[in-house]
């Protein structure tokens, strides 16, 4: 009924039908043939519920696109039941089975098993059990329907969701007065040192693997950053001195902004635009500078509040709060990356060190403060390493032999490039010391 329906609508509202009154016989009688169709579809219609019979087969898959968005293109019409919140089935396996692994590191002989390392590998295992049983959602029901909601997240989404807190609650228990005395370090290693890793790794690809340089440049941008969460865990796992904890974490932290612009102005060229000195340096000041003193200034602001809502007679007091400091890590990303357009994560690190600086004093309670912070750290990384897993398993039965034996070797070329750029720069992060400590082999 609604298919010959919205014909007729349709043909009307672009003039393949003429008014009433036309004049045009065929198109007429293309009218009245449409007519005649719905009644004969409502006359079905109506027998068919009369004698509740079940509808055809033939006639079920014609309609089958009336439904939405719930029975799609290709394997999705196999499993036209899926419902969105089958997405949570995958959700909550997922966290078992980090609760699984976490409590196995409670245990004496499981106390040094790296628990990011470990989800990401049982990630890759689960796509490739999935892969093993044929790719089709049906043979795992709701579970397999779920692993295939997440393997086509939007990544965005997942940046949004779980990126914000992840970073501020970082930034938030960082010791300022150790990361004053390293800042200068960790603005080299971010700047100067993340501009040395991509143009060497761009040289490797051009050389090797023969790309345009441009396109080696944007690829090398995104492989010399560091990535925040992962160096995070693992410090924490490792047990790593405060100093070095702070160094290689603030350098994790601040580099994004020399990788965004760089693989900007990379990947903007290779589509056939150019860049001057200016407009690099205008991007940079926009991206970076932008990014920095809009942390600073909604930090400010959070900062402000939490402090003032720090009565300790008042029961709410600490529930107030915890939930600025979630508002503050979202209303930063947010705002930032998704409103303006510039660096969601070093506007979210900005507040964050904002917020470490001030608050503590008036924190009402900071062993609920740091409970609450630990438990989104660690929902954060169990969802994201597995996720990751998951998604590196799904890709790795798609790659040819050759080309694992060509990502070794770019890793090992990373590893090489990463070590040179670390060790060179001793005797320059030795003069940007303070107390121009040196920095040793070990910690290099």
């Amino acid at each position: 009924v609604f298919a010959g329906i919205v014909r007729v609508i349709g043909f009307e509202a672009v003039g393949l039908v003429e008014p009433a009154t036309a004049e045009s016989s065929a198109v007429a009688a293309r009218v009245e043939a449409l007519e005649r169709e719905n009644a004969e579809l409502r006359h079905r219609i109506r027998a068919l519920s009369e004698a509740s019979a079940p509808v055809p087969a033939s006639e079920a898959v014609d309609l089958r696109h009336l439904k939405g968005g719930t029975c799609g293109d290709g394997d999705h019409g196999e499993h036209h039941d899926a419902h969105q919140h089958d997405a949570l089935v995958y959700l909550v396996v997922t966290l078992i089975i980090g609760t699984m692994i976490l409590h196995l590191t409670t245990f004496p002989m499981f106390r040094s098993l790296p628990y990011t390392v470990v989800l990401f590998v049982l990630g890759g295992i689960s796509s490739l059990i999935f892969f093993a049983l044929g790719g089709h959602a049906k043979r795992l029901g709701t579970l397999g329907r779920s692993y295939e909601m997440w393997m086509d997240i939007d990544p965005h989404l997942l940046i949004f969701t779980m990126l914000p807190v992840l970073l501020l609650g970082d930034a938030m228990t960082i010791d300022t007065a150790v990361a004053k005395r390293v800042s200068s370090q960790c603005l080299w290693l971010a700047g100067p040192g993340v501009l040395i890793s991509s143009f060497a790794t761009a040289a490797f690809l051009y050389f090797y693997i023969q790309w345009d340089f441009r396109l080696c440049l944007a690829v090398g941008a995104i492989l010399a950053a560091t990535d925040p969460v992962a160096v995070v865990g693992l410090l924490k796992e490792l047990g790593a001195s405060p100093v070095l904890t702070v160094q290689i974490q603030g350098e994790s932290l601040l580099n994004d902004g020399t990788a965004m612009v760089l693989f900007h102005v990379a990947y903007t060229m290779l589509k056939g635009d150019d860049y001057d000195a200016k407009a690099i340096f205008v991007l940079l000041f926009y991206m970076v500078v932008g990014s920095w003193f809009l942390g600073i200034f909604i930090g400010a602001i959070f900062s402000s509040w939490i402090c003032s809502a720090g009565n300790r007679l008042e029961r709410h007091s600490s529930m107030i709060q915890i939930s600025l400091t979630l508002c503050c890590a979202y209303g930063s990303f947010v705002f930032a990356e998704g409103v303006i357009g510039i660096s969601g994560v070093l506007s979210t690190v900005a507040a964050g060190l904002v917020l470490a600086d001030t608050i503590w004093p008036k924190i009402v309670s900071k062993e609920a403060m740091h409970e609450v912070w630990h438990t989104i750290e660690y929902l954060g990384n169990t969802v994201i390493f597995f996720l990751a897993g998951a998604l590196s398993g799904k890709v790795m039965v798609t790659i040819d032999f050759g080309d694992y034996l060509h990502l070794l070797l770019l890793y090992v070329v990373l590893m090489a490039i990463r070590g040179a750029v670390l060790f060179l720069s001793r005797p320059v992060l030795k003069w940007l010391s303070p107390d121009r400590a040196p920095i040793r082999s070990a910690e290099a």
